[in-house]
């Protein structure tokens, strides 16, 4: 039964991989090893190749200075988070919130058999996860240390002992994100949040990986002389890698107690999470007068919320929400640096430095595309807009105000922000605020133009088109595009009547082009929605 269960788990997670859902029919086997093949490519050749290449980079040095635990000890840590990372969502839907928890509790299946399956799945996503980076660390410590029946023994251990504590986090922190979420009124905003929070870590570790390796390189012995007096833990953990006895007794005695209060804590809860439904709150009725809104007011509010309830509709669509007030932020921080470095990158053209502040901007603004996967993103329901009474202008008008709506607030706090720094005239200020401002009504006008011409409304997740559609690359790549041309006219010309004047006449054509495509839409536009 145990077996039945994990073979189903494993084939919900890789279902797209046997199953195409938009031709409702099984792939052909060459077209699931092609997908096998390219995951695996991920995995070993990219990932594992990053994280190998990270290994080698630390383990020699280590090695000369008798620290090969510490080396062990600090890819246990990367290993132990990308392995939670990649399979606490998970946990938190297969394991706690699955949709099928009622139908397994419901049939003739002892709930141990249901627990251990779902924990069986929840080890093997965590296991694939942390592999990434213990096997890499594992094999680059045998070609530089040597081979010995220990360090084999202590090898293996160590890539299964990661593998558990990360089965057991990833319980503990998929049971904390269930119960959270059984609480949430608007679960889409605290995903947003939760990647951003993610993205900049990331970037953040990215930054500064090569400083943190050679600071740690070169301060080992002082790291290593801590770890040992504070966190004996890691040491015992990078010494049973090495092969050391009496470390490796102790790992298999901390994973065996682990396990045990894991499924005791889970066998005591699985139950109530399982088949909890959330706070249900009860409301009093009161009398109160019904607020009503109008034709556009009502379309608008749909399109909004269409736009807020889907995590992945905003962080594709919506980045430049963040990435506008970062932009303003970092420039008023780093003010003088930026301004050297713009001057320098401009060597002294008259008005350059104000071109690129503007770019800049240009480049942020488009990222907000909300309006190119709006028409696909009505599917099968599209006929609904097609009988309603409202005029199907309306329609249109309220998709490119969600962009518009999204946009205005970040880019013109960005705009204040590089006018503040920038210091200059009351038409450079007025121009750096305007230029932003109208190249978004232009990429809004630009993505639904592109939404109308090339539509998918036969998707079957929503992820297809706002990801993977012809409408949104050509938006995308189309306003970046957009955005380059104007600094490489302004060089290539060497424009000598500065940069205000440029970017007047960029803010005059970006205009008369919008307002081309606003007319293009409201005429022939709303006719290709009206036959869709």
């Amino acid at each position: 039964m145990i077996k039945t269960l994990v073979k189903k788990q494993m084939a919900e997670i890789f279902k797209s991989y046997f199953y195409d859902a938009k031709k409702n029919k099984k792939r052909s086997v060459p077209a699931t090893v092609m997908f096998f093949v390219m995951y695996a490519v991920l995995m070993v050749g990219i990932l594992g190749g990053m994280f190998g290449y990270l290994c080698f980079s630390l383990c020699a040095p280590l090695l000369v200075v008798n620290m090969g635990w510490l080396y062990y000890s600090m890819l246990a840590l990367i290993a132990v988070a990308l392995g939670c990372f990649g399979s606490v969502f998970s946990t938190y839907t297969g394991l706690y919130l699955s949709k099928d928890n009622d139908l397994l509790l419901s049939m003739p299946i002892p709930i141990r058999s249901i627990l251990v399956s779902r924990l069986a799945s929840v080890y093997l996503m965590g296991l694939m996860y942390s592999a990434v980076v213990s096997v890499p660390a594992v094999i680059i410590y045998w070609i530089n240390a040597g081979i010995t029946a220990l360090s084999v023994i202590g090898g293996i251990i160590y890539i299964i002992f990661i593998s558990l504590i990360v089965l057991t986090l990833s319980c503990i922190l998929g049971w904390a994100v269930a119960r959270i979420s059984l609480k949430l009124k608007n679960k889409s905003f605290v995903t947003v949040l939760v990647s951003i929070l993610f993205i900049v870590l990331y970037y953040v570790v990215y930054f500064k990986a090569q400083q943190i390796i050679s600071d740690i390189i070169q301060n080992a012995v002082v790291y290593g002389e801590k770890i040992k007096g504070s966190a004996y833990i890691m040491y015992a953990m990078g010494r049973m890698g090495e092969g050391d006895v009496l470390a490796i007794l102790e790992s298999i005695g901390v994973t065996a107690v682990l396990l045990a209060l894991t499924y005791y804590i889970l066998s005591s809860s699985f139950i109530k999470i399982a088949t909890s439904s959330g706070n249900v709150t009860k409301t009093k009725y009161q009398k109160k007068h019904l607020k009503t809104k109008g034709l556009f007011g009502a379309v608008f509010g749909k399109e909004m919320s269409r736009f807020t309830s889907s995590p992945n509709y905003m962080l594709n669509c919506g980045l430049g929400v963040v990435f506008l007030p970062v932009i303003g932020i970092g420039i008023i921080v780093k003010a003088d640096s930026v301004l050297n470095m713009l001057n320098m990158m401009t060597d002294g053209i008259n008005g350059g430095a104000y071109v690129l502040l503007c770019t800049a901007m240009i480049f942020a603004a488009a990222m907000n595309d909300s309006t190119a996967p709006s028409v696909s993103l009505e599917g099968k329901n599209i006929w609904l807009t097609q009988v309603l009474p409202v005029p199907t202008r309306m329609f249109l008008q309220a998709k490119l105000m969600v962009q518009l709506a999204v946009t205005a607030i970040p880019v013109t706090f960005a705009a204040v922000c590089i006018v503040i720094v920038w210091n200059g005239t009351i038409a450079e200020s007025l121009i750096l605020i305007l230029t932003p401002m109208i190249l978004s009504v232009l990429f809004a006008c630009f993505g639904l133009t592109m939404a109308l011409l090339f539509p998918n409304l036969s998707w079957t997740n929503e992820i297809s088109p706002i990801k993977q559609s012809l409408s949104v690359f050509v938006t995308l790549f189309g306003g970046w595009a957009y955005g380059i041309i104007w600094p490489v006219l302004f060089f290539l010309t060497k424009w000598p009547y500065g940069g205000v004047s440029f970017m007047l006449l960029a803010v005059g054509v970006s205009a008369l082009i919008a307002l081309a495509l606003y007319i293009w839409i409201m005429k022939k536009g709303e006719q290709i929605f009206k036959n869709l």
